[in-house]
Parts: C-alpha cells; structure tokens; sequence
C-alpha cells in the first residue's frame, strides 16, 4: 500500500514539474501536423519560429516560451499535414507574458 501511494505522489509531482513551463497552444487538428510556424512581435521586432506540434491533454503544445522575456507579445501561426497543405495564417492574438506560471492559448 506504501508503495502505492509513495507512485501516485510521484506521478503528482512529476506531472506538475512537466505543466510547469508557459507553452503557446492550440485545439488539436484531426490532421497529422508535421510542422507548425509561428510569427511573434514583441517591442516591435518580428521574429519567425519554427514550432512544435506536442499534444498534451486538450491541447496542442505549439511553442515552449521559457526562454521569452516578460512582455506584450502578438502571435500568428500557420502549420501543414503530411500531404504538404499549408494552412493560412491564424488572426493575430495579443498576450502578455508576466512571471506568474502558467499556459498561453491561441484558440
């Protein structure tokens, strides 16, 4: 019995660790996405990203923003299946980024 509650304690803290970073996400696509672009403005500079497509639960993990500094950020992004279909660009979006943890969602 130790040793099952000693695992479930640890799946808690491990997936708790593993939310733990702010992630640009997206309603996953029926498609199979084989690579995402992301377009990000911030103070004026615009800066193309190539993204990943990780979904996790309800969402689909499309940029990992540990690395952005805190800021008023706009986003566009576009992706494109296996049979090579480019979507076009999503509306532009408006987020703020603090340092409170947390997601970020384009939806």
């Amino acid at each position: 019995m130790k040793k099952i509650i000693l695992m479930a304690i640890s799946l808690v803290l491990l997936t708790s660790v593993a939310c733990a970073s702010p992630f640009l996400c997206c309603d996953p696509s029926p498609d199979i996405i084989t690579g995402t672009q992301i377009e990000v403005t911030f103070q004026g500079a615009t800066t193309l990203y190539s993204g990943i497509y990780n979904v996790v639960g309800p969402d689909a993990q499309i940029l990992d923003l540990t690395g952005f500094p805190n800021g008023s950020y706009k986003f566009r992004v576009r992706w494109w299946c296996e049979g090579g279909w480019v979507s076009d660009w999503s509306d532009e979006k408006t987020f703020v980024k603090s340092g409170k943890p947390g997601n970020f969602r384009i939806k």
